[in-house]
């Protein structure tokens, strides 16, 4: 009795998966991909402390440099009711939810219900401060000299 082969040398079937193992195959991969997420820690998180921290740092650099620019004092100021901050009179911008903003500032600085403010000077110094974004986990912190106005930005 003689077999017939393949051109490979195979013995009979042709070469390839059927049908219900691609299926198995992909409904096993749905389910890892669906699952996978899950367990990773929330990227998305950690880049919204790092923007809001980078905005404020841009914010606190923009109005020193105008306070110098223009001859007079800018205030920077971060509204912790509206969730919002920005150079005074200047476009603001918002703290998105599950972000907290702790601050350490001068006491002449307190502006009012939630609102506190580092003022920068003519000759680039300031009222200083301290100001901390965090999601519970994760902390970026913004210092600015009071003497020197130096921003600095630490994660």
């Amino acid at each position: 009795m003689r077999m017939r082969t393949s051109p490979t040398g195979d013995a009979g079937g042709a070469a390839g998966f059927t049908l219900m193992e691609l299926l198995v195959s992909l409904a096993v991969l749905g389910l890892v991909l669906a699952l996978v997420p899950g367990l990773l820690p929330d990227s998305r998180s950690s880049a919204n402390v790092e923007t809001v921290a980078r905005g404020i740092e841009a914010g606190l650099r923009l109005a020193r440099s105008e306070a110098m620019s223009d001859n007079r004092p800018v205030g920077f100021v971060l509204d912790m009711v509206a969730r919002s901050y920005g150079i005074e009179g200047g476009p603001w911008r918002p703290v998105p939810d599950g972000i907290v903003v702790e601050t350490v500032t001068a006491q002449a600085e307190t502006l009012g219900k939630g609102a506190i403010g580092i003022r920068f000077n003519p000759n680039g110094s300031s009222t200083g401060g301290r100001i901390t974004v965090t999601d519970g986990v994760r902390h970026h912190r913004v210092s600015v000299d009071w003497l020197t106005g130096r921003i600095s930005a630490v994660p």
